[in-house]
């Protein structure tokens, strides 16, 4: 398995967060193809992970630590592939992750924000 980079995980929060979602709704329409198929695939991976999240139970204690790891599981997935799943220690890196960025109080801030603006996307949704 690739070595998982912390640094990617983070970007990748950046792509998802709603204020980026509006800084690439504020760009000219001259984007180029490479920036056309990055936000189609991160538009893909926000879309699952508003599935995963809305399919948690949000009136469970332990809502955002569930939905946290579910992020992280899906961020795995969509950046290694599906075999990632087949890794005998799949779960226990998605939750080290998990961890990790929770202790973090940048990450965790845009972690936070994350999951709060797919949680509210999932409510719009049903």
């Amino acid at each position: 398995m690739s070595k998982i980079d912390t640094s990617r995980i983070s970007s990748i929060f950046r792509t998802l967060s709603p204020t980026h979602a509006q800084k690439r709704n504020d760009r000219s329409d001259s984007a180029s193809t490479k920036d056309v198929n990055e936000r189609k695939d991160a538009e893909v991976l926000r879309a699952k992970l508003i599935d995963r999240v809305r399919a948690l139970d949000k009136t469970s204690d332990d809502f955002v630590a569930h939905a946290k790891e579910a992020t992280i599981r899906e961020i795995l997935v969509w950046e290694f592939g599906d075999e990632i799943l087949n890794h005998p220690s799949f779960k226990q890196i998605a939750s080290s992750i998990t961890l990790l960025m929770s202790e973090d109080s940048t990450l965790n801030a845009s972690f936070d924000e994350l999951i709060t603006d797919i949680a509210l996307k999932g409510n719009a949704k049903k």
